[in-house]
């Protein structure tokens, strides 16, 4: 078998490792997009999750806005009732987004599919395979830290214990991550109480997969823009060593393909930024204001701790599982920005 042939039987299981992270983050929220070989069965499961995936994202934001509402807490207290609840709802919005770019993401999709099966030399696939997993890398470690700061900051929310009176009647209650309305649903009884700490968890894993799926197909298309780049040079390398074996008429034909391939990686780095800049502006807005809030929140806890009135490891718990859940949603933006800049001013440099 030869280079050529072995090289295109393996572009399937090469387009799919590339892209296998983003599956599995889109997939179990119904937002992977549809194909041509997409089956009414494969449609009718995503859109039964997306129905899903709506009713936990609006049963865990519309009692919390009804507490913040009618409960006549102080300020300090509704501060912290919103903090957790823009994230919820930052996310509900960043799900609806990803929806609506579904079109968008899988005509990336198709094309990364389409330039692994044009691929014909090794140096080739090896310098796509070498960009691919640093994609891969990088759509991980954003997985597992995002999921890792809003997961820390529910467990150890549900971790907390509460002991209540209702009558004549002691209740022991698991405290909520994001706060309800109690008239709305009796969360100070069994087993609403853990019906409703299940569906925030559900939530809370919603929108968090929602940006998380944003900054991995940033990281993957980035990636692959940066391969094809380098594939591209390849070729230009090829034809400045070979200038003087070749027909004019062979010489023009590869300087078209070289420019098509060119004017075909520009386009997608357009349809990257494209589909990356509406999140990008909310995930900065989402930043800076929690930001603000984890700074509020030090400020206002640690006199209750020089004063005894909160405990000291509750205060730690919070403080250290909020600000690593904010910190890394910064970075990640931070990290998907400054590597679609480096694809885009790359790009420029090669024209």
């Amino acid at each position: 078998m030869s280079e050529s042939v072995m090289i295109k039987a393996n572009a399937k299981s090469h387009s799919d490792y590339s892209l296998q992270i983003n599956r599995w983050i889109l997939k179990p929220i119904g937002a992977w997009p549809y194909f041509s070989t997409t089956s009414t069965r494969e449609r009718v499961i995503s859109l039964f999750l997306i129905v899903l995936c709506y009713v936990i994202i609006l049963f865990n934001i519309i009692p919390c806005v009804a507490h913040l509402i009618f409960v006549g807490d102080s300020f300090y207290r509704k501060v912290k009732v919103f903090g957790p609840l823009t994230h919820s709802f930052l996310g509900g919005i960043n799900y609806t987004n990803l929806l609506f770019r579904g079109r968008n993401i899988s005509d990336c999709v198709e094309r990364i599919e389409t330039d692994w099966r044009m691929v014909k030399k090794e140096d080739e696939q090896q310098v796509m395979l070498k960009h691919a997993k640093f994609g891969r890398y990088v759509s991980t470690m954003c997985a597992i830290f995002v999921h890792s700061g809003i997961m820390s900051y529910c467990i150890v929310s549900a971790s907390n214990v509460q002991i209540i009176k209702v009558g004549n009647e002691t209740r022991t209650i698991r405290t909520l991550p994001f706060d309800v309305y109690n008239k709305m649903i009796p969360v100070d009884t069994s087993p609403a109480n853990e019906i409703v700490l299940v569906v925030q968890f559900l939530s809370a894993f919603i929108a968090d997969s929602s940006g998380i799926a944003f900054y991995t197909l940033a990281s993957v298309l980035a990636s692959h823009a940066c391969g094809q780049l380098g594939v591209l040079t390849i070729w230009i390398n090829d034809y400045v060593n070979e200038a003087g074996n070749r027909k004019q008429d062979a010489s023009f034909r590869k300087i078209e393909t070289i420019v098509k391939h060119h004017l075909r990686i520009l386009d997608f780095i357009a349809r990257i930024e494209e589909i990356m800049s509406w999140v990008c502006m909310i995930e900065l807005f989402r930043c800076v204001l929690a930001i603000c809030m984890v700074g509020y929140y030090i400020v206002t806890v640690v006199p209750e701790v020089c004063l005894s009135l909160c405990p000291k490891s509750v205060f730690q718990q919070k403080c250290l599982t909020t600000m690593h859940l904010y910190i890394n949603m910064k970075l990640n933006l931070s990290n998907v920005v400054f590597f679609i800049s480096k694809e885009q001013n790359a790009s420029y440099i090669v024209q």
